[in-house]
């Protein structure tokens, strides 16, 4: 004769029966009070075979490293990620200001492009603070539309330079990137 069964066994603990003042954190007090009815028992530390153990405060794990060459000058580079922009008709201006552009020339600005990118790299940036001076770059590898050429302009007496990129399509641009 065959026995049903009447559902899953539930495990009832009663109230204070648990010592939690082991506990490390709240999942784990949760746990052994409740036990396999505590919503975090998934979360347990029996993951099985090649599971990852928990990380109780101690700090985080370097996974992987990647090996990164940067041509360069052996000046600090710093990547440009404060801008502004604006849709000019068939232009599109891009605007960064950085302290410490006054003695830049042009010589020591050089301005990459193709039909859907820019990139731009100051050389040797010198601001007050610094004797050895920065390296500066502002890339945007994917734009909204594509571009006919790109010209900058140093202001000097405002600390700024002014990126002009001139639009294949005249159309308005809501966005710089392309997402």
């Amino acid at each position: 004769m065959a026995s049903l069964s009447s559902g899953p066994e539930i495990e009832v603990v009663p109230e204070g029966a648990v010592d939690t003042s082991a506990a490390r954190s709240a999942l784990e007090e949760s746990i052994l009070a409740k036990g396999k009815n505590s919503y975090y028992y998934a979360h347990k530390n029996n993951l099985g075979v090649g599971g990852d153990q928990k990380n109780y405060g101690t700090p985080p794990r370097l996974l992987k490293t990647t090996a990164v060459e940067i041509k360069g000058t052996g000046r600090p580079l710093k990547v440009i990620t404060d801008y502004a922009w604006s849709d000019c008709g068939k232009k599109v201006k891009v605007y960064v200001t950085i302290e410490g552009i006054v003695d830049l020339t042009d010589d020591s600005v050089v301005l990459e492009h193709t039909k859907t990118s820019f990139n731009i790299r100051l050389n040797g940036v010198k601001t007050l603070k610094d004797t050895i001076g920065k390296d500066y770059v502002l890339d945007v590898p994917k734009l909204n539309d594509e571009i006919q050429k790109v010209t900058f302009k140093l202001k000097q007496a405002s600390n700024k330079i002014v990126i002009s990129l001139t639009k294949e399509n005249d159309f308005s641009w809501y966005d710089l990137k392309k997402a």
